[in-house]
C-alpha cells in the first residue's frame, strides 16, 4: 500500500467513524513502515471513537513517536472524557496510558498538560497526572 493511498483511508475512516473501516485502516498503519509521515492522521486517531487501538496508539506514541503535535490531542481527551473509549478499561488505567505518552513526549507543553489534569474533577485522572509529575520530579 503507498503512502497516498494509506493516508486517504485512514482520513475516510476517520471523517465517517465506521468501526470496521477504522479496524481495517489501523491494521495497515501498523504495517506501513514510514509512520512519521502519517503524523496528522495518527493524532486523529487518538481522538476518533469506534476503535480499540487507543492503548496500542498510546503506547506507540509513548515507546516511539513522541510526537510533540499529539499533546493538543491528549489533553482534548483529557478535558472532555474517556467516554468515546467505548468498552475500554476504567478511567483510571486510560489516564495512565495519557499520562505516560504525556511524560515520554517530555516538551514544556506537554507537562503542563500533565499538570493541568493534576486538578481535574475526575478523581482517577487526577491521581494518575499527580504520580506522573511525582515521578518526573523525583529523576
Amino acid at each position: 500500500m503507498t503512502y497516498e493511498s494509506l493516508k486517504k483511508l485512514l482520513k475516510l475512516a476517520i471523517s465517517t467513524q465506521n468501526p470496521d473501516l477504522l479496524q481495517k485502516s489501523i491494521e495497515l498503519y501498523w504495517e506501513f513502515e514510514e509512520k512519521i509521515l502519517l503524523e496528522n492522521e495518527f493524532n486523529q486517531l487518538i481522538i476518533t471513537p469506534n476503535h480499540d487501538q487507543y492503548q496500542y496508539l498510546l503506547k506507540y506514541l509513548q515507546d516511539q513517536l513522541k510526537y510533540p503535535s499529539s499533546v493538543k490531542f491528549l489533553d482534548e481527551v483529557l478535558s472532555k472524557g474517556f467516554e468515546y473509549m467505548n468498552h475500554y478499561s476504567e478511567d483510571g488505567a486510560k489516564a495512565k496510558w495519557f499520562s505516560h505518552a504525556l511524560a515520554s513526549i517530555g516538551t514544556p507543553e506537554a507537562i503542563d498538560v500533565l499538570k493541568k489534569h493534576a486538578a481535574s474533577d475526575n478523581d482517577e485522572i487526577k491521581v494518575e497526572m499527580l504520580y506522573r509529575l511525582s515521578r518526573i520530579n523525583s529523576f
